[in-house]
């Protein structure tokens, strides 16, 4: 927020910088983010996670082009290498960077959808999970239950349609019915 919003708060984005470069977890050489590092209780850990890791590049790409300090290792970021391993054939990204048979949801790839947008480029990896999407969202078995279910990692159960709805501002011919 304070990157796109309040740009003048250097301190605050620096120090908000340096926490999340603190949270992230290497795995074989890239640096990737979950959901609770260090969890109060054994039942909130997940492993690393795809849509955690995209939504923290996504600050560290804008901090980045900001000319903000982030730590070197940080600085480059192979998407393709780091995604694709994790789609499957129908455009899904599966949910935990550990196991590329964890399933996936929606929601997962809607907000690594977000982040690829608002980065730029990756038009293949983008295309390929819009193609996900759509055929979730034509699916006789979809579930819209499954937002509400899953809104618990959320603010609000609406997330999911205002980060497909910000992603759709951004680049209006991603669903183009053309």
């Amino acid at each position: 927020y304070l990157l796109d919003y309040c740009p003048e708060e250097t301190r605050a984005i620096q120090k908000g910088i340096d926490f999340l470069v603190s949270q992230a977890t290497n795995e074989n050489g890239t640096y990737v983010w979950q959901w609770l590092k260090n969890p109060p209780k054994e039942e909130d850990y997940h492993p690393p996670d795809t849509d955690d890791t995209m939504r923290v590049r996504l600050v560290v790409e804008k901090a980045l082009r900001r000319g903000f300090e982030v730590p070197g290792e940080f600085e480059h970021f192979d998407y393709k290498e780091f995604l694709l391993p994790l789609m499957a054939d129908d455009g899904a990204i599966c949910t935990y960077i550990r196991d590329s048979h964890s399933g996936s949801c929606p929601i997962v790839n809607t907000n690594i959808l977000q982040a690829l947008t608002l980065i730029g480029g990756h038009d293949e990896i983008r295309s390929k999970i819009k193609g996900y999407l759509e055929n979730v969202a034509d699916s006789a078995s979809f579930d819209p239950d499954i937002f509400t279910e899953q809104s618990r990692y959320y603010i609000s159960p609406l997330f999911p349609v205002y980060v497909l709805s910000k992603t759709i501002a951004k680049d209006p011919d991603l669903f183009s019915t053309e």
